[in-house]
């Protein structure tokens, strides 16, 4: 069946959690549990930037300085070692922009682009 060959699992669950599961037989009521979390906690995502973010934004990148910079690194600190990245790359002297979610690249991205766009 074709629609079968191109569906996929849509849940949160990572592929060794769901293979725990049907490895079992079954769910246990600790991995249901764990499924509605998931499905709770991803129904309340926040869609606004980190107010750090944008304190960051507006000193790296100032709107009131005509000029861009060479260079931003954006540093995904979710990431294992994403917070030691970004530290040693301000420590080098680039300019540093720390995200955590979609809405932080959202932001960076929006607020580039205008500033490109006053030039």
């Amino acid at each position: 069946n074709k629609n079968k060959l191109f569906n996929r699992d849509r849940s949160n669950m990572s592929l060794k959690e769901r293979r725990s599961i049907s490895s079992a037989g079954g769910s246990t009521p600790r991995q249901e549990k764990m499924i509605v979390e998931r499905s709770n906690s991803s129904a309340t995502v926040d869609t606004s930037p980190r107010k750090v973010l944008l304190e960051q934004l507006a000193r790296v990148l100032p709107v009131e300085d005509v000029n861009l910079p060479d260079h931003v690194v954006l540093v995904n600190t979710g990431e294992s070692h994403g917070a030691l990245l970004a530290a040693h790359l301000t420590e080098h002297g680039h300019r540093v922009i720390t995200t955590m979610a979609p809405p932080d690249v959202k932001a960076t991205i929006s607020h580039l682009v205008n500033k490109i766009q006053k030039l």
